[in-house]
């Protein structure tokens, strides 16, 4: 048994000062205690926090680091991404997955909800055991008659997951058919996860089927959908059962509107922001004001190595609180752990000092000695 003691300790309620957490030898969190104890502790200079979750992430584009140029807009960054995508033998990007997992252990990340469109990061999961991970089996697909074929090779995909928690899920508004979003919902999955509102391309060929996208669309002979479509949101949210849990990725582009209409609507659903991708791609940011009304709903991702410069969580939280600093520290935090956790169903072994859960333990050193903050001298160091 070992008593950590730091300035400020993370609890579901706020910092506590000078707390102890009393954990076993494997990190087990055996009781917080809210005030500093007479007996021996480790005291550490900073703050202690859970293990942080990456909600949302494409492992298997991970060989693709440092491939494709900022600023391309959605319709640019996917033409680039395809023929890239599929040039690297799979050996190589079997390799590069695995190596994402080891530097997402050693940055404190403790699970992830990893999108996958084929079987290159199941290796890595099987060689990363103590990283947690929730499968999102991504299908797409424009031509309605392909729905059902759409299905079962996603199904047979997913079967390969068998042993790692795994679902059926959509990739955009934008690549996939009514039927398939049918077939989909009909199957009932577990969870779900899907990329939404991410760029002012999806909203003009969602309006009047132009854009970009057309021309993307066209130039890789993919079927075009009728003009007029309308509003993605409802396109997606139109058949889905509320009581199932899901993630909505991104968000760019969602108003306050959206939030409130969603958030209540779908009590299961949580809303995924991953900044450093959206500006990476689009040099936009979401509404962050639009999502405090539903503080306990939002989760941190990072989309790919494609499409950001790491895949750590912490960077996400150092770039939220320079870009909205009004946004405190704690509530970046609740939701880089807690929220994570819960979006993938993991809220009963991680994300919180929980008596009787193991979900990591890091330390952010050098805080803001005016507050719990981060300063440009913070780091975070993996103690569990």
């Amino acid at each position: 048994m070992r008593l950590l003691q730091a300035d400020f300790v993370y609890s579901s309620h706020g910092w506590l000062p000078d707390a102890a957490l009393e954990v076993d030898a494997y990190g087990t969190v055996l009781r917080l205690h809210p005030s500093p104890l007479g007996e021996p502790t480790t005291r550490y200079a900073g703050l202690l926090i859970p293990g942080l979750v990456n909600a949302h992430c494409h492992l298997e584009l991970s060989h693709l680091a440092g491939q494709i140029p900022e600023n391309t807009g959605m319709a640019g960054f996917v033409q680039q991404l395809i023929p890239r995508r599929f040039q690297t033998e799979e050996k190589l990007q079997v390799a590069a997955a695995d190596q994402a997992m080891s530097s997402l252990a050693a940055a404190g990340t403790v699970a992830v909800g990893d999108i996958c469109n084929g079987r290159v990061s199941l290796p890595a999961k099987r060689n990363h055991p103590q990283l947690k991970t929730f499968s999102f089996i991504e299908l797409l697909g424009r031509a309605p008659q392909k729905a059902a074929e759409i299905l079962e090779q996603g199904k047979a995909l997913a079967g390969e997951f068998a042993g790692f928690p795994h679902a059926l899920s959509l990739h955009a508004p934008y690549s996939i058919s009514e039927a398939l979003k049918k077939a989909v919902y009909a199957s009932q999955p577990e969870r779900w996860s899907i990329h939404m509102l991410e760029s002012l391309q999806e909203l003009a060929w969602f309006r009047d089927g132009s854009g970009p996208m057309r021309d993307f669309f066209q130039a890789f002979n993919i079927p075009l959908q009728a003009e007029g479509a309308g509003d993605p949101l409802q396109f997606i949210l139109s058949g889905m059962a509320p009581s199932i849990p899901g993630l909505l990725v991104h968000n760019t582009e969602m108003t306050a509107v959206q939030v409130q209409q969603v958030a209540q609507a779908f009590p299961a659903l949580h809303f995924c922001l991953c900044p450093r991708s959206n500006q990476f791609i689009h040099r936009r940011l979401p509404a962050f004001e639009a999502f405090l009304a539903y503080p306990d709903r939002v989760c941190l991702g990072t989309d790919s190595a494609a499409s950001n410069r790491s895949l750590d969580i912490f960077d996400e939280i150092r770039f939220l609180q320079k870009e909205a600093p009004n946004i405190s520290l704690h509530r970046l935090v609740t939701w880089a752990t807690e929220n994570g956790a819960a979006a993938l169903g993991l809220s009963g072994e991680l994300g919180s000092f929980r008596e009787g859960r193991r979900p990591g333990i890091n330390l952010i050193t050098h805080p803001d000695p005016e507050g719990p903050r981060l300063s440009s001298d913070s780091a975070l160091v993996k103690l569990y």
